[in-house]
């Protein structure tokens, strides 16, 4: 775990979030389509390098938890944002998508730290491989996501 990437590109995020947010409150009603799109990619090319610049930063600030005590510092923090998910899922229903994503991150997390599944999550693919299974993995993922939280709101819209 790298901290020093987490609190770098946390605040980052943290801030393109509100500046997203500030951005969409701008454009809601914008007739000018140029400068409503050119803001809108601008935000995309903005994302895209905060996701990158997380992949390769790597700062002194970074520590590995090993066996039991990773296993059970995912946990705690599973329990902790379970129980999030639960008291906001009401009342902010597209949280789904993100609790969806956090279930895979701990089950991987807690699999890679199993000496059996160690080996098979941790071994590495190459770029070509890695390439293929993201172009078709991904887009598959938004979509089943997309429309699930899609689902989730309709089905939740009238309460």
């Amino acid at each position: 775990m790298d901290l020093g990437n987490l609190i770098i590109f946390g605040t980052l995020g943290f801030i393109f979030s509100l500046g997203i947010l500030w951005l969409i409150g701008q454009e809601t009603y914008q007739t000018n389509k140029l400068k409503k799109y050119t803001s809108y990619v601008g935000g995309a090319v903005i994302f895209v390098s905060l996701i990158i610049g997380s992949i390769f930063l790597k700062t002194r600030f970074s520590f590995s938890l090993p066996g039991w005590w990773g296993i059970g510092t995912i946990l705690i923090l599973f329990f902790i944002t379970t129980t999030i998910f639960i008291v906001e899922r009401k009342r902010m229903p597209f949280l789904i998508t993100i609790y969806v994503l956090i279930v895979l991150d701990t089950l991987l997390g807690i699999g890679s730290r199993i000496s059996g599944l160690a080996e098979l999550l941790t071994q590495p693919i190459s770029k070509s491989t890695a390439l293929w299974v993201i172009l078709i993995m991904g887009p598959i993922v938004a979509l089943v996501c997309g429309f699930g939280t899609y689902r989730y709101i309709m089905r939740n819209e009238s309460n």
